[in-house]
């Protein structure tokens, strides 16, 4: 009308940021446009007065169809995308009224910020009222009371908008820049006690002016390990201030800020930092490597120091982190308190000792300059770059020699082997799946763990089936390596010797490795009952897809006067077990049972013919006595291994039938007298025996059996002694 115009409804969209409000706006006399001002001319080409009135409610909300997700902070002019960069997001909540001339606009702006987030973890809401006054901007902000508290003055018209600000942080939490396994744990706390002013221009925020008080930082990370809390802090050692200039940023009176904690010690500094063109930040510290095995059950040795170099470099617009990790050198002045670095997994045994590192990052590029640790027996030692960024066109190469390195790794039914191995390999590629090639060698392998032949002979009769492990996700490695051991692989425990030599293959990736080649034995033994010779053991890994390698292997014991075979083929997945007797028959003709043979084992005789049937009951009943028996074994082997003595590791109990037919349990305990020795105690009530071997030659053995008969019962009562003493003296030659 004649008077202006007005709105009553009126939306607007900026994003996900909807804008409700209304206006009433009101013209002035003509007359006064001619006292208007040269800089308020403008307003004048648009037909309006700078005397003009103008009234203006509005709120902010979000669209119902983007709700409750909505980010606006990332819509708002100058700071959104530095703070989508940020990963900082927030609802405004928003309701204001502006009254009063064009020139002489003031009014009050109440809200919060809603639903905040920083780096994905929530925060508080921050309250916001904020006073307009012509062109000025007052805004006050207040979080969870006196925490956060602070003052931003700006005018928006002037040139550069100048600025200024006070904020004060009253153990403020910044949890949320740590990570999610950080924040998500309630016992996590991160804090800082602050006082931070700037004044300059908003648009030239770089050059602003100004001070940051650090009072105090502390930070608690807490963990459960193995049923029990453990807990790492950090606390700033003493308060210092952050100077701001167009000269560029320094701390006053060249005092750093100095973190301390149990096991870190860091300590920021700026030299000639000068952004946004120079950034200068470097932080150092030691880092003791105890800190893994509080926050981790997979570690299980870690000691030593770490000392970390960390710098950001270059322009604010494209900042550069370089990272120098080296192992902390024993310093002549505290010698006697220095140890080696050391770090041990449970999965990778035993731990890599006497660390010698200089390990850098930058631009992308992981540089191990230098790596050197003893494992085991030998040594492990690694160099070159590894380009863990995408787009670097300089291929990755990273050199790795094994000299007798020792590993423990986990093998199925053996536990674990100990192995020695050497070679050399090297890490290849531009990204993602590296390749691994190279040739190792089996210098030695060797396992004493316990390993239950009679329970796995039971158990191969039943269904099982082996299946390639799939590790979902993108590969990190491509295999080319071949593996050889020529007689190194040594199996020695209780009840079975193996020398094993190999050929392999391993091919494909991490997710889906593929094992091709062969599995020779080119000696051995084991017990079942009887010393079992194995005159061929074969293992071919001939399915490239499935690890599920044929066996072919053939044993053999010479019982009485019979020679009793012992046969495994088929797949590992689906073993074929058989017993065969050479000659096949009696004396008198008649053909011996599979059962029978199993007599004939467990008591060094065929059964007679009429009791065939009463013996063949008392072995099985015998053999199940030897599985019961077993679960007996493990917790005496833990008194013996808790006594410090290392000749007597382990033991196992089985029972044979005696003449009349009941099963006698008889105690067996293995020495450990060395590689070549094979010696056993064994003990029953009826007598005590001692069986060793020798290896004189590769194909000569030497064996000795020392048997003493206890005298029976009934004999003692009548006072005579039938103790009787036997030695055994055995040799066998082998030819090839």
């Amino acid at each position: 009308d004649h008077r202006g115009f007005r709105a009553s409804k009126l939306t607007a969209h900026k994003g996900l940021l909807v804008i409700d409000g209304k206006f009433d706006y009101s013209r002035t006399s003509l007359f006064s446009f001619a006292v208007a001002s040269a800089s308020q001319n403008q307003l004048v080409r648009l037909g309006l007065h700078p005397k003009d009135r103008i009234a203006i409610e509005f709120g902010t909300s979000t669209s119902a169809s983007q709700m409750p997700a909505a980010d606006h902070l990332g819509q708002l002019p100058f700071i959104g995308a530095a703070l989508v960069k940020a990963e900082v997001k927030g609802e405004l909540a928003l309701h204001g009224q502006l009254t009063g001339p064009f020139d002489h606009l003031q009014g009050v702006v109440d809200g919060r910020i809603r639903r905040l987030s920083v780096f994905g973890a929530g925060v508080p809401d921050i309250n916001l009222k904020a006073f307009v006054k012509q062109s000025k901007l007052d805004v006050m902000f207040t979080h969870l009371g006196t925490v956060l508290e602070g003052r931003l003055s700006v005018d928006v018209a002037a040139s550069g908008m100048p600025y200024s600000w006070y904020m004060t942080f009253n153990r403020l939490d910044v949890r949320a820049f740590g990570t999610r396994y950080f924040y998500a744990d309630p016992r996590n706390y991160a804090y800082i006690t602050a006082n931070w002013e700037m004044q300059g221009s908003l648009l030239d925020w770089w050059r602003s002016t100004g001070q940051l008080a650090i009072q105090e930082i502390r930070v608690k990370y807490v963990q459960d390990v193995a049923g029990q809390t453990r807990m790492v802090n950090l606390r700033q050692q003493s308060p210092v201030r952050l100077l701001f200039s167009p000269n560029g940023w320094d701390f006053a009176d060249d005092q750093d800020l100095n973190l301390e904690g149990r096991f870190v010690s860091l300590r920021l500094s700026l030299t000639d930092c000068k952004p946004p063109d120079r950034l200068a930040l470097k932080l150092e510290g030691l880092v003791d490597l105890g800190i893994a095995r509080e926050l981790s059950t997979l570690v299980d040795t870690a000691t030593g120091k770490l000392r970390v170099v960390a710098e950001v470099i270059g322009p604010v617009t494209d900042p550069e982190l370089v990272v120098e990790v080296t192992d902390l050198k024993p310093p002549p002045q505290a010698a006697a308190n220095w140890q080696p670095v050391t770090l041990g997994t449970t999965e990778a045994r035993p731990a890599l000792r006497n660390i010698q590192m200089r390990v850098f990052y930058a631009g992308g590029r992981l540089v191990i300059d230098s790596f050197s640790a003893d494992k085991g027996a030998g040594t492990i030692a690694a160099s070159g770059t590894l380009n863990l960024a995408e787009g670097l066109g300089d291929e990755s190469r990273l050199d790795i020699a094994l000299d007798d390195a020792t590993f423990i790794v986990t093998a199925a039914f053996l536990k674990s082997f100990e192995t020695q191995l050497s070679g050399n390999l090297a890490l290849t590629g531009n990204s993602f799946p590296y390749r691994l090639a190279g040739d190792i060698d089996l210098v030695k392998a060797r396992s004493t763990k316990d390993f239950d032949i009679r329970s796995e002979i039971i158990n191969a009769l039943r269904a099982r089936s082996i299946t390639a492990s799939v590790v979902k996700g993108k590969p990190l490695l491509e295999f080319d390596l071949n593996i050889n051991a020529d007689r190194t692989i040594n199996i020695h425990n209780r009840n079975i010797q193996l020398a094993l030599s190999s050929h392999l293959q391993v091919r494909g990736t991490d997710a889906q490795p593929s094992i091709t080649g062969q599995i020779d034995v080119d000696k051995g033994k084991f017990i079942y009952k009887r010393d079992f010779i194995i005159e061929r053991g074969i293992v071919s890994f001939d399915d490239p897809v499935k690890p599920d390698p044929s066996l072919d292997i053939l044993a053999v014991s010479e019982v009485d006067n019979y020679r009793v075979y012992f046969s495994i083929t088929g797949r590992a997945s689906q073993p074929i077990i058989e017993f065969a007797v050479d000659p096949p028959t009696r004396e008198n003709g008649s053909p011996i049972s599979k059962v029978e043979i199993l007599v004939l084992l467990s008591r060094g005789s065929l059964p007679e013919e009429n009791r065939s049937i009463g013996e063949t009951q008392s072995a099985a009943t015998s053999e199940a006595l030897n599985l019961i028996m077993g679960q007996f074994e493990e917790p005496v082997e833990k008194l013996f291994d808790l006594s410090g003595q290392r000749v007597v590791r382990n033991i196992y109990i089985d029972t044979y039938p005696s003449t009349e037919g009941n099963p006698v349990p008889r105690l067996n305990m293995p020495l450990d007298l060395g590689e070549d020795f094979d010696f056993v105690v064994r003990t029953d009530p009826s007598s005590d025996q001692v069986a060793g071997e020798y290896n004189l030659h590769e194909n000569i053995n030497f064996s000795a059996i020392f048997e003493r008969r206890h005298a029976a019962e009934e004999s003692q009562q009548r006072g005579r002694s039938t103790e009787d003493t036997k030695l055994n003296l055995k040799f066998r030659f082998s030819f090839e």
